[in-house]
């Protein structure tokens, strides 16, 4: 599906942020979404690198592709939590605690991203 993600919401995002003095939290990329309920292993990680992955998560494609076949105009936003392990060897773990405390550590962040989206539109 070509332009899911309406582009004057996109673009409100980014004076948003510029707003809020927040943009080294802002990225545009392409969002690989997974089944889970697990983390991607290593090598999942590497094929979606390969194939030009920027993210990967387990919700918001399927609920944007729904609201763009409904007509709605869509923006979506994903809090990046961890980094993925490309190393088979490495004794690192993605763990469910790590997202946990990153979501916790930037929840004011998001609040005042999504208050003032909001406002905007």
């Amino acid at each position: 599906m070509q332009n899911l993600y309406t582009k004057d919401l996109r673009e409100l995002a980014k004076k948003v942020a510029e707003e809020l003095e927040i943009t080294k939290y802002l990225r545009e990329g392409i969002y690989c979404a997974e089944i889970g309920p697990t983390y991607e292993t290593p090598a999942e990680a590497r094929f979606l690198r390969m194939i030009g992955a920027d993210a990967v998560g387990m919700s918001t494609a399927h609920e944007t592709t729904i609201a763009k076949h409904a007509g709605m105009k869509v923006f979506a936003m994903s809090l990046i939590t961890n980094k993925v392990v490309l190393d088979e060897e490495s004794n690192v773990q993605t763990n469910h605690k790590e997202v946990l405390e990153t979501s916790a550590k930037r929840a004011e962040i998001m609040k005042s991203f999504v208050e003032r989206l909001v406002e905007c539109v």
